[in-house]
């Protein structure tokens, strides 16, 4: 199981599974009503998994359009000119 896509929807069903827990619970306090807070809960479930899923996947995407901003800055600077601020390296822990 390490494809990434899966991890995301694992962690976006077990995420949203205790949210919807707490939507259910506060929707049943403020209505009474159990047949309401069972539906917007289930709303709430499948609404957010989409959107968690989506938003985990955009993430994925950062690195690789920081590295391509910095390559386009580089470009548009001359590839002789150098920055002098050292730039955070690819894996965004270290300096490169």
């Amino acid at each position: 199981m390490n494809d990434p896509r899966t991890i995301s929807l694992i962690k976006s069903v077990s995420y949203r599974f205790f949210g919807t827990m707490v939507t259910f619970t506060g929707c049943f306090l403020f209505s009474g009503k159990i047949v309401l807070s069972a539906g917007v809960g289930a709303f709430d479930f499948f609404a957010k998994i989409v959107l968690f899923y989506v938003h985990e996947r955009a993430w994925v995407h950062v690195p690789e359009g920081v590295q391509k901003l910095k390559q386009a800055v580089r470009k548009s600077r001359g590839s002789s000119e150098r920055s002098e601020t050292p730039e955070p390296s690819a894996d965004g822990v270290g300096l490169s």
